[in-house]
């Protein structure tokens, strides 16, 4: 199972990241200004559900978007910002598509988090961090098989796992 879920780790990575941007691509054409102000892919996808229609964003946001961004200055710079905007309006249904899939691309991440949260084997993460540990497993076949590697083998490993390749 740890194999399989390193694996799905890797494609949900990619997915997440891969998704996300096309949030902040779709979102964008009706609120651009927000790209300059959340970097973070996830944190834009929350802002883009929080604030969904632009014309309607009020000083009752701030407390939410200050939730989500940690900042008040940043959360009212988002609510400034959106009054305006340049951005074209949406129709609802589009609206309503945009922030489907931004609840999916949070729905993704927050099940990559409780995988990653499976995967640590603490003794191995304590010694060389969760990923890798779970990438050696990986290439291992499974934990008993890693504890029978040689020293050397495990060595070798290692430094290859940083660029996700491993000749061992």
């Amino acid at each position: 199972m740890v194999i399989q879920a390193i694996f799905l780790l890797d494609t949900l990575d990619k997915d997440i990241n891969s998704f996300a941007m096309r949030v902040r691509e779709w979102y964008s054409w009706h609120f651009p200004e927000l790209v300059k102000i959340v970097n973070d892919n996830y944190l834009y996808s929350r802002i883009s559900k929080i604030i969904e229609d632009k014309s309607k964003l009020s000083e009752e946001h701030v407390p939410m978007l200050t939730e989500v961004l940690g900042d008040e200055d940043k959360a009212r710079e988002v609510v400034e910002a959106g009054k305006a905007s340049m951005g074209q309006d949406l129709s609802p249904i589009d609206l309503i598509n945009v922030q489907t899939f931004a609840q999916k691309v949070m729905d993704l991440a927050d099940y990559r988090k409780k995988l990653y949260d499976y995967l640590v084997a603490p003794n191995l993460a304590a010694l060389i961090g969760d990923m890798v540990g779970a990438r050696l497993i990986s290439q291992a076949g499974s934990l008993t098989n890693l504890a029978k590697w040689k020293h050397t083998q495990v060595r070798s490993c290692i430094p290859f796992f940083i660029h996700r390749t491993c000749i061992c």
